[in-house]
């Protein structure tokens, strides 16, 4: 777990908070130092949901993730955080899913898993504590295509793609970076168009910060 906000916070007023985890300590004392510093906080939720080792995450039951998102909730509540926090994030649950699907079959299984129904159920015990919070996911490019359907509870989308502007993605699925939003845009206007409520996109520039002053594979501190 790292905690960034010393870096950007003359450059930003945004951060993205995870714990790699779920380590709700380090959490709050990231929450807290948003705050100090007048900044909003991305929360990452996926290691309170989903139990993750490497590229592997399965979906806590019940009973679990509502135990650590309660002890979570009342971290924020006690300290007076929620303010402070812009979302609630899961990073590219599509592609964990196939993991899952992929994983099983190596074991003769066949396993179908229903991520609407993963990211619905997440959505509900949020807002049933946070109505006003925003619920934000990313996916990654091999997901994003015509027939992908979003969560109804999700508020903000966006997508990954390392590999360029204008020629993006795996090679059965190859988009430049405004193709593959043109194909969001659609499934949010869709959404919207069944409940009303405004959604989001979410577009983020080439963007980090490192301390590896010997880095080969990036340069150090570009902002």
């Amino acid at each position: 777990d790292k905690n960034h906000i010393e870096q950007v916070k003359d450059v930003s007023n945004i951060i993205h908070i995870d714990s790699s985890n779920g380590d709700i300590s380090f959490i709050i004392n990231a929450l807290k130092q948003t705050q100090t510093n007048r900044m909003s906080a991305i929360v990452s939720v996926q290691n309170i949901f989903y139990n993750c080792s490497g590229w592997f995450c399965e979906f806590k039951n019940n009973s679990e993730s509502l135990t650590q998102w309660r002890a979570l909730r009342d971290q924020i509540n006690s300290e007076k955080l929620s303010s402070t926090i812009f979302s609630f994030y899961i990073d590219e649950p599509e592609m964990y899913a196939r993991i899952r699907e992929a994983k099983a079959a190596e074991h003769g299984i066949q396993l179908k898993v229903d991520i609407i129904a993963e990211l619905e159920s997440i959505s509900r015990i949020i807002k049933s504590d946070y109505p006003n919070s925003k619920l934000q996911m990313t996916s990654a490019a091999n997901d994003v295509h015509s027939k992908m359907i979003l969560p109804r509870g999700f508020d903000i989308f966006g997508m990954n793609c390392y590999t360029g502007w204008t020629s993006c993605g795996p090679s059965h699925n190859k988009k430049s970076i405004p193709e593959f939003y043109e194909i969001l845009t659609n499934k949010i206007n869709e959404l919207e168009n069944t409940d009303g409520r405004p959604r989001y996109l979410s577009l983020f520039p080439p963007s980090f910060y490192t301390d590896d002053e010997s880095s080969t594979e990036y340069p150090t501190k570009r902002i």
